[in-house]
């Protein structure tokens, strides 16, 4: 620490290690040197370290000028025409709207900035060097300026961003007299660089090389005024203008300065731990016989990881795009082989065996094979086990098959109120062989005629047409029916909000339904479960109710309904007082518990979807039961229900949408369809045997969203932005 109204501001020590070993310690404040001061002074000093040793004079270059002078110059300049069109210069280059560079990160930034770092040190090849120096003698742009174009390159394949700011140092002695001063020169550029749609490698390069040239131009006009000039809106969290620094130092290479070495010493680098980053993150190069490359970064924001495999990026973009330099920056493939077979070979090992042959109606009947007398639905006082449910949705089918002519992949409406009768229609729907779509009685009557219409419906299931059916419900056979749909048919269509107004109608398979509830009655309900029962609260036409609605029924649990006219309160309370285990729900309904002091060791597991799960909603979870299984379950409906899942351990993790389930694969791509490493943001793309057949009546916005999946030849993915 220095007093700056304390002179003098720099410390230096000689510290004895051992009997003939050194430590020569410096130490200055940044406002009194810079880099090139360094170099002068480490230089001066061993000229007269030298001179006293051979004893002659020091021969130390004349200074015509002193800083002062240069201040006073400095000062002078403030009013002139030069300065004030550098001035104009650099409010034209920040002009508009100013993008905050955003590279992804595990870590939460912190609200106030702080300066924690690390540094990671690498050294390239020789040749690289030599093939980067060759190419720009060719281009007619220096070392720096390609460096610079490969640094935005990377910036940009990591965040998709096309407008980028970076600050570089620039020395600041343009006059000779400068050159063997001490003192502060150093002023920082902000160089702004927007990338055009499709630009070349060569292009930007001959854009950065003009926009750098322009900047030269008008070096000597102030950072801290440029600042106060924009009238930025200040973020606590950042720097001023840009959070990423890059560097190129060649004090070492300066022609003045001379070589000279000690005499009867031997010296090395003392090397000193650094804890500290500036920025968020700096590059500075290092050109000596090879190019070095340091990264020093906020370990706040960023992981070793990431920083570690910025190195490799950074060389392959800059080898690929040296070789083919008309090739378009954002196709640059910039992944090790190895990282390419990491995202989507490994991470996708999902697959596994399960019974595609078998539907929902398998799996149920499988129930009632092997549990008749267990309780599979309560509702009220009405109570049905396994076999009573299994007869009377028996002769729902056969009723819907003699009086509608059912036939695979027709639709039925299910316009009903939450109750037993509800189930009962949606397992006849199914046995019937058709497809079931659920209609909400509470939705505005617009939705509810459009989806009838869209769907052109062979019949919609509500209050009127049950009555008919229970009223003559005996006459129909209550034994299981001659299955006519395959796994390839529909099991349902859920209509979801349209962006457009309308709502879309989402075709989920028979197959890609089994692939799910497989998955999920291994992974849901372990031995370690009280049961498997669950309860019904939430409406059909979300896919979130899937869960609640047949895993109970496919492993011998109860599937207990909520009265349709109980508020959310009492729904939960009623559910913590009863004796089931399991409950899928929103954030939005955890939310809801907040403050009501409810407490259960009953409810053992609970399934979050629809919405982000936030930190909030684990400690409302944990209030109620500390013991509680939390699962965070991602999944857009065109994926049947659920496609990545992360189980939450703790209140201070992250949380994740995880890894993906059986039989899926997961991709995060850029807007270019390129695989995005590890850390980085984009499009997700979802493949595998849960995505959906498309949607119904819509082959256009089908053919936009489920596309040929890149990385699988014949497979499909759905894109997820």
């Amino acid at each position: 620490m220095f007093d700056l109204e304390k002179a003098p501001l720099m410390r230096a020590s000689l510290i004895r290690l051992e009997s003939d070993i050194y430590m020569f310690f410096l130490s200055l404040h940044h406002i009194i040197c810079d880099g090139w001061s360094l170099e002068v002074i480490i230089s001066e000093v061993i000229k007269i370290y030298n001179a006293l040793t051979l004893e002659k004079e020091s021969e130390l270059p004349v200074l015509n000028i002193q800083y002062k002078d240069y201040a006073v110059w400095l000062n002078d300049i403030l009013p002139q025409e030069k300065y004030k069109l550098s001035e104009q210069y650099w409010k034209q280059q920040f002009m508009g709207e100013l993008p905050v560079l955003n590279i992804p990160s595990f870590k939460i930034r912190p609200l106030h900035q702080t300066h924690n770092g690390n540094n990671i040190t690498h050294q390239f090849s020789k040749d690289f060097l030599e093939k980067l120096k060759g190419f720009s003698v060719k281009q007619d742009v220096t070392l720096f300026m390609t460096l610079m174009t490969g640094i935005n390159s990377l910036l940009h394949v990591y965040t998709g961003q096309n407008d980028i700011i970076i600050g570089i140092p620039i020395a600041g002695r343009e006059h000779p007299d400068l050159e063997n001063q001490i003192g502060l020169y150093l002023n920082t550029l902000a160089i702004r660089t927007v990338f055009e749609k499709n630009i070349s490698f060569l292009k930007l390069l001959k854009k950065q090389k003009e926009i750098l040239l322009g900047a030269y131009e008008h070096q000597n006009y102030p950072f801290d005024e440029l600042v106060s000039k924009l009238n930025l809106k200040r973020d606590s969290s950042r720097s001023a203008l840009f959070d990423v620094l890059v560097v190129l130092q060649n004090q070492s290479q300066l022609n003045n300065l001379g070589n000279e070495e000690l005499v009867n010493l031997e010296v090395s680098n003392y090397k000193v731990p650094r804890k500290s980053s500036q920025f968020d993150i700096s590059f500075t190069f290092v050109e000596t016989t090879v190019l070095e490359l340091n990264i020093e970064y906020n370990t706040d924001i960023y992981d070793a990881s990431l920083i570690e495999r910025m190195f490799f990026h950074f060389e392959k973009i800059l080898i690929e795009s040296i070789t083919n330099p008309e090739s378009t920056v954002q196709n640059i493939q910039y992944l090790k082989d190895e990282e390419k077979r990491k995202l989507l070979v490994d991470f996708n090992a999902t697959q596994v065996i399960y019974p595609r042959e078998k539907t929902i109606v398998d799996l149920f009947e499988e129930q009632v094979a092997e549990n008749p007398d267990n309780i599979a639905l309560l509702f009220q006082e009405k109570v049905f086990t396994y076999a009573d449910l299994n007869k009377k949705v028996n002769q729902l089918a056969f009723y819907l098959r003699e009086n509608y002519a059912i036939q695979s992949n027709d639709f039925v409406g299910i316009k009903l109120e939450r109750s037993e009768k509800m189930i009962i229609a949606i397992l006849g729907v199914l046995k019937s062989g058709a497809a079931y779509i659920p209609i909400d009685v509470n939705y505005p009557e617009q939705r509810i005629d459009y989806i009838e219409k869209n769907s052109n419906s062979k019949l919609v299931i509500d209050a009127s047409e049950l009555e008919r059916f229970l009223q003559n419900s005996e006459n129909y056979s209550k034994n299981n029916l001659q299955k006519i749909h395959t796994p390839n048919d529909l099991a349902y269509v859920i209509y979801t909000s349209g962006s457009t107004g309308n709502p879309k109608g989402v075709m989920i398979e028979n197959s890609s339904l089994t692939n799910y509830l497989i998955w999920a009655k291994d992974y849901y309900l372990t031995n370690d479960l009280t049961n498997t029962n669950f309860g019904l609260f939430t409406s059909l036409s979300f896919d979130l109710t899937v869960t609640s609605l047949f895993l109970p029924l496919i492993s011998g649990g109860c599937l207990q309904i909520a009265e349709p006219t109980s508020n959310l309160i009492e729904i939960f309370q009623n559910y913590l007082e009863s004796d089931i285990s399991c409950i899928k729900l929103t954030p939005a309904h955890i939310s809801a518990l907040e403050g009501l002091g409810l407490r259960s060791d009953k409810i053992e597991l609970a399934i979050v979807g629809g919405e982000e799960l936030r930190k909030e909603h684990i400690e409302i979870l944990k209030s109620i039961n500390p013991a509680i299984r939390i699962i965070n379950e991602y999944g857009p409906t065109e994926t049947t229900v659920g496609c990545t899942i992360y189980e939450v351990t703790s209140t201070e993790e992250p949380i994740l949408i995880g890894r993906p389930i059986a039989n899926t694969s997961i991709y995060i791509v850029d807007e270019f369809n390129n695989i995005q490493t590890e850390g980085i943001t984009g499009e997700i793309c979802i493949g595998g045997s849960g995505l959906a057949r498309g949607y119904l009546n819509r082959e256009d916005l089908t053919s936009e969203k489920f596309v040929s999946n890149p990385f699988q030849e014949g497979k499909k993915n759905v894109q997820n932005r």
